[in-house]
């Protein structure tokens, strides 16, 4: 189970429906756990379960494809069970 804080570097057309969307379509579990929203700028904390690491890359991997301008942190809440 890891938890997923994105911000935005700079303006983009990502939203968080975008980001649920996309998060969703690779991972077992999705919840918003928080979201701060203004025109330039969107901050998003999910928590979200992925039965492997390569899981966890593939999220990034596709969340970059659609905004590189994101950031992500990936925070392992199983104490070094991450890789």
């Amino acid at each position: 189970m890891k938890d997923k804080n994105l911000n935005k570097k700079e303006v983009s057309s990502i939203s968080l429906n975008d980001i649920v969307s996309i998060t969703e379509k690779i991972c077992s579990r999705v919840d918003v756990i928080r979201f701060e929203e203004a025109i330039e700028h969107l901050e998003v904390s999910l928590y979200i379960e992925c039965d492997t690491f390569e899981q966890v890359q593939k999220v990034k991997e596709k969340l970059l494809e659609f905004d590189d301008k994101i950031q992500m942190t990936f925070i392992d809440n199983n104490a070094g069970n991450l890789i």
